[in-house]
């Protein structure tokens, strides 16, 4: 316990600057040498030269272990060859698409648009990670210098691709990830470009979403932003209304298959789309109590999701989500119905005979149509609980 200095803080970094050998060098050592979280090894800036004498410390103090002592200590000279080579396999991502700089807008721009394909993007972020984490060692030694202006660059196209492409922490850099000299270098980089107001927020319900999109550099990098914030809102959204939003995703999927390359007329899409996508759910709905319309969409989308129904059809689907969405709406009253499963399969059940009398369902399909409409009820569960409340008022 004398060694590994039980009582005494956890550190980083030891400075020698006198001569000190045997247990007193064992014991200074050992104080970098705790584990802490976050912590892959502990530092010793050598003034003084008396690392040479480590080795004959830990012969004389565990010689049958000698053998595994061999590398206890290992120069920072020796990260050089590595950051290079990790510096390297990130500029590899982009030199295979015809990258090789990365100083404009338009480099962001085009580094960004490499990063669309997802499996290359995490490529990406597992390869930078390694690259920082090795400057963050060498720094502020002068050979790391010439590695800090692509890692400030990388930075910003990391921040502008989770953005972009709507990852968890919607963009954030995560400098958490990264030692002090490093999350300063890109911080201050990021900060000094106006990265924040440059990029659009994750929501397109945003009142100022166009207008940001708009200040981006070209056609194609606006339509790039649209598509994949409508990409995001659908999918945040579809379990909720999976009828509305499931003609949407159809919608996108048609602008962009029929405007390829065209990123002028794909914006103007594009944006007609993200209007109606924003609009109020009321001003787009078959029935005016919005749960029903997302019932009957479900409905309809299971019974003929492709064809136009007629009005004897959807009228009659009408009146059997509305009837659901009564049921629903007097069984999941009950306290902790949502952690009842006994109770949630009473419903499931009751809704396989309400379709089962409606005949509008074939009977091998009653099953699957009944677990949809119980996963739509839970995805709206704020919202019955929340018409559970005006009733009994």
């Amino acid at each position: 316990m004398l060694l590994t200095g039980f009582d005494a803080p956890v550190e980083q970094v030891l400075y020698l600057d006198r001569f000190i050998q045997d247990a007193e060098l064992l014991q200074a050592i050992a104080r970098v040498n705790r584990t802490a979280t976050g912590k892959s090894a502990g530092f010793l800036v050598d003034y003084f030269g008396v690392g040479a004498h480590l080795q004959k410390a830990l012969k004389a103090y565990a010689p049958e272990d000698a053998e595994d002592t061999t590398g206890a200590l290992a120069s920072i000279i020796d990260e050089l060859p590595k950051l290079a080579d990790r510096h390297a396999r990130v500029v590899a991502i982009f030199s295979l698409a015809g990258i090789d700089t990365f100083d404009a807008d338009q480099d962001i721009e085009a580094c960004v648009q490499v990063l669309e394909d997802e499996p290359l993007r995490v490529r990406f972020d597992v390869l930078f990670k390694s690259f920082l984490a090795t400057l963050d060692t060498v720094l502020p030694r002068p050979e790391g210098l010439g590695f800090v202006k692509d890692a400030k660059r990388f930075g910003v196209i990391q921040k502008v691709a989770r953005r972009r492409y709507r990852e968890d922490g919607q963009g954030d850099f995560d400098v958490s990830l990264y030692g002090q000299k490093v999350r300063d270098l890109i911080d201050e980089h990021v900060l000094a470009l106006d990265i924040a107001a440059k990029i659009p927020p994750v929501s397109i319900t945003d009142p100022d979403f166009i207008a940001k999109v708009n200040g981006l550099t070209s056609d194609k990098a606006k339509a790039s932003e649209m598509e994949h914030a409508l990409r995001y809102h659908i999918r945040k959204n579809f379990d909720q209304d999976p009828g509305r939003y499931k003609k949407l995703s159809d919608r996108l999927e048609e602008i962009l298959k029929t405007l390829v390359d065209k990123w002028d007329q794909l914006t103007f899409q594009l944006e007609q789309l993200l209007e109606e996508t924003t609009e109020d759910e009321a001003t787009d709905t078959p029935h005016v109590d919005p749960l029903v319309a997302r019932f009957y969409g479900v409905l309809e989308l299971e019974f003929a999701s492709t064809t136009e129904l007629p009005e004897e059809i959807r009228l009659t689907l009408e009146k059997l989500a509305a009837g659901i969405v009564d049921l629903v709406a007097k069984r999941s009253g009950i306290v902790r119905f949502w952690q009842n499963l006994v109770a949630q399969e009473d419903l499931r059940h009751e809704l396989r005979m309400i379709l089962d009398d409606s005949d509008m369902f074939p009977f091998e399909d009653q099953e699957a149509v009944a677990d949809t409409l119980v996963e739509l009820a839970r995805a709206n569960r704020s919202r019955f609980a929340e018409r559970s409340r005006w009733a009994g008022v």
